[in-house]
């Protein structure tokens, strides 16, 4: 379905984030109360029940 609509743009722009980046970005988001009540990891259960 895109190879019909590219055509009709004379540039296309990609973006290339850092990993780096990317890895904070996750990090940031998994240590949030909401993932950490719903969603634990499971080192952190196993660090809690011991």
């Amino acid at each position: 379905r895109c190879y019909s609509v590219f055509p009709k743009f004379d540039k296309i722009v990609y973006i290339v984030r850092d990993p780096r980046d990317v890895a904070l970005s996750m990090a940031r988001f998994q240590f949030t109360p909401y993932m950490q009540t719903y969603y634990p990891h499971p080192f952190h259960l196993a660090r809690r029940n011991s």
